[in-house]
């Protein structure tokens, strides 16, 4: 169980992708057109494969748009009410 989890913003994510081919497990992966209703949608983070390295959002700070945040485990599941293994 990673110490931490990243986070994507939607709302600040420019679906540019970026970060995809940087994440060392591949869990990264753009939002399904039919729950997004843009025609360019965020990418989203699969929360049970993510390690916790970081990469992502380094990746997105300096490319892009500084869309992905990384969080606590702990809090991740607090707020979010999901249980990461």
């Amino acid at each position: 169980r990673p110490k931490v989890m990243a986070i994507v913003d939607e709302d600040n994510c420019t679906g540019c992708q970026a970060c995809v081919p940087f994440c060392p497990v591949d869990c990264i992966e753009p939002v399904p057109l039919s729950k997004y209703g843009s025609p360019i949608p965020p990418v989203q983070v699969r929360f049970d494969e993510c390690i916790g390295c970081q990469v992502c959002a380094r990746v997105c700070t300096k490319l892009t748009w500084d869309a992905i945040r990384i969080m606590k485990t702990d809090l991740f599941e607090e707020l979010y009410n999901i249980k990461i293994d």
